[in-house]
C-alpha cells in the first residue's frame, strides 16, 4: 500500500493494467484495504463495481469499515443500484426471506407479485438428541435417492465444526450404505503445502500462462532444504 501511495511508477503500472475493477464482499473491507483501493484507482478513469451485502457483515471485529459503501459512493462518484431479486432460491423460500427482510430492512422488501409460485419446501424439524436428528436426516436422504434424486443434488449444510456436529450423521449415513463426502476435507487438503505443490505443477504443465503457479513453484524449489538451513544456523552460531 505504501508503495502505491508513494511511487508514481508502481501506481501508474497498476492503473494502466486494470481498466475495470470488480470488488466483491465490500462489507468486509478494512481501512487499510480501502486505502489501497483509493490509492490505486482514486481520481482515475477506471470503472469500479463494488458489491456488498450489509446483512452478511461478520468481520466488524477484524476492522471491517462501517458504512463503507456510502464512503465508496462518495469517493468514486458511484451510482448505487440496490439488488432486490434473488434468483437462486425458489418462490416459497424467497417469501420466507422477504418476511425476515421486512423486519431488518423494510425498504428492501420485494413486492408480493414478484414472489408468486409454490416451488420450494420449508420444514422446521425438532429433535431431542443429535442421534435422532442424524437418523431422520439419513432417512430423508435415503428416500430422496430412492426417488431418483441425483446424489450431486443433495447437500446438508453444517454451520461449523462438521467433524463434531455431523459425526452422528456421518455414522447414520454409513450405516445405511450411503456414500458421502465432507467438503471441508477437500478445502483443508488444498491448504497443505504438498497439495499446493502438485496443483501448481499441474497448472504449469497443462495450461498456458500461469505466472502465479510458476512463481510459487520457483519459490519452493529455490528454498534451501532443512539440512542446509541447519548447517547455516550452526555456522552462524
Amino acid at each position: 500500500m505504501e508503495i502505491i501511495e508513494t511511487n508514481a511508477y508502481a501506481r501508474g503500472g497498476i492503473r494502466q493494467t486494470y481498466s475495470h475493477v470488480f470488488l466483491d464482499e465490500v462489507q468486509e473491507c478494512t481501512g487499510r484495504q480501502y486505502r489501497l483501493i483509493k490509492a490505486a484507482f482514486g481520481q482515475t478513469t477506471a470503472a469500479l463495481t463494488a458489491v456488498s451485502d450489509t446483512k452478511q457483515r461478520i468481520m466488524a471485529w477484524a476492522g471491517a469499515l462501517d458504512g463503507v459503501m456510502h464512503t465508496f459512493a462518495n469517493d468514486f462518484s458511484a451510482r448505487p443500484l440496490p439488488l432486490y431479486q434473488n434468483f437462486r432460491s425458489t418462490p416459497r423460500l424467497r417469501r420466507m426471506q422477504n418476511r425476515m427482510i421486512a423486519r431488518t430492512d423494510p425498504a428492501a422488501v420485494s413486492p408480493d407479485e414478484e414472489l408468486a409460485g409454490d416451488d420450494g419446501v420449508i420444514a422446521v424439524l425438532g429433535f431431542d438428541t443429535e442421534h435422532d436428528e442424524a437418523q431422520a436426516l439419513a432417512e430423508l436422504t435415503e428416500g430422496w435417492l430412492r426417488e431418483g434424486t441425483a446424489p450431486s443434488e443433495i447437500a446438508i449444510l453444517v454451520r461449523q465444526q462438521p467433524y463434531l456436529v455431523a459425526a452422528a450423521l456421518a455414522s447414520a449415513l454409513a450405516h445405511r450404505g450411503i456414500a458421502f463426502c465432507n467438503e471441508q476435507d477437500s478445502q483443508d487438503l488444498t491448504a497443505e503445502p504438498a497439495s499446493a505443490l502438485v496443483c501448481n505443477f499441474i497448472r504449469v504443465i497443462a495450461d498456458d500462462r500461469q505466472p502465479k503457479a510458476y512463481a510459487e513453484l520457483m519459490r519452493i524449489t529455490a528454498r534451501p532444504s532443512a539440512p542446509e538451513d541447519e548447517a547455516a544456523a550452526s555456522t552462524a552460531g
